[in-house]
């Protein structure tokens, strides 16, 4: 494989004019360019960027982590994530979560080291500590004054949710929520919902879901101890893969959707479509791009203008609901 000196050797210039005409960071005449340009083509030469980014103290990589990518919501916000990176020029690297300190403190140091230029979190271990002034967007994550976010408007979410219960006649909620122990902003909606009902006079209970565990038995248990927890439940709130296995384990139990059980879905994505699901719509790519928006930002040393964005959610009528 070619490298810089062997440009430089066959253009008959020295490797550092080579250097400057490739990054574009001073004069080269016209007559030197062509005979590089002719040389590059002679030598089928390709231009090493990961060194050329980190001599300019970047890599060009956006770490994003999320806990799960075979989860419908994690794998869509990726998805427009690594869209929306690819089309600034930056490039994905996908990075698990996990309930393990150790491993987000090392996407900490990954940062520290210039492995990355940033970091875009879906989710992240509440007792990591970030560092002020390296490039980091938080979805969801209330992490620290420092760090902007990116989000839906969950309270916003509650509403909804409870006026559509309401409407539908429920009595007996039981919703179905991430582990409190994570520093997620999405735990609003759980405070609206549940107040909302019982000021109507429903009875609300919670579940708290394993974040990091999407896996079928899993799920498959956990639809079971609802069932076998509270037997009255007429409405169900969550997200749409875990309400996959309540309509199954439902249905193994005679109850009819909607006649006697109602299902919302708190995401919105390709699942509520797929199963008929009444659903809370977050407007994931909106989210997505101004993350990506952000990150871009900051990775050019400008200031973001406010710490929350904050973005409206809407509602996608199913047969999963009556009314």
């Amino acid at each position: 494989m070619a490298s810089i000196k062997d440009v430089a050797k066959l253009a008959g210039v020295s490797p550092s004019t080579v250097s400057l005409m490739l990054n574009n960071t001073g004069y080269v005449s016209a007559e030197t360019r062509e005979k590089i340009a002719s040389a590059i083509q002679t030598l089928d030469y390709t231009p090493n960027e990961l060194a050329r980014n980190l001599s300019k103290n970047r890599s060009n990589l956006v770490g994003v982590i999320a806990p799960d990518v075979t989860h419908p919501y994690c794998g869509t916000i990726v998805k427009y994530i690594d869209l929306y990176l690819s089309s600034r020029g930056y490039k994905t690297m996908l990075c698990s979560a996990s309930s393990s300190r150790s491993t987000d403190l090392e996407y900490i140091n990954m940062l520290k080291r210039q492995t990355m230029d940033g970091i875009i979190a879906t989710m992240f271990h509440p007792d990591v500590p970030i560092d002020v002034g390296k490039p980091f967007v938080s979805i969801d994550g209330d992490l620290n004054g420092h760090i902007p976010v990116v989000m839906s408007n969950h309270r916003q979410e509650g509403e909804i949710a409870a006026s559509l219960f309401l409407k539908n006649g429920c009595r007996h909620v039981v919703h179905l929520t991430s582990n409190k122990t994570w520093r997620t902003l999405a735990l609003q909606r759980n405070e609206i919902l549940a107040e909302t009902l019982r000021q109507n006079g429903a009875l609300v209970d919670v579940i708290e879901l394993n974040n990091h565990i999407a896996e079928s038995s899993y799920l498959d248990k956990m639809a079971q101890l609802l069932f076998d927890q509270y037997p009255d439940v007429d409405g169900i709130f969550g997200s749409e893969l875990f309400l996959c296995h309540c309509q199954n384990e439902a249905k193994m139990r005679g109850k009819r959707i909607p006649e006697d059980l109602k299902l919302i879905a708190c995401d919105g994505t390709f699942l509520s479509d797929l199963n008929h699901f009444t659903a809370i719509v977050q407007p994931l790519k909106a989210i997505a791009k101004k993350s990506v928006d952000l990150m871009v930002d900051l990775t050019k040393g400008k200031q973001f203008e406010q710490r929350v964005y904050e973005f409206n959610v809407s509602v996608q009528k199913g047969e999963t609901t009556i009314v």
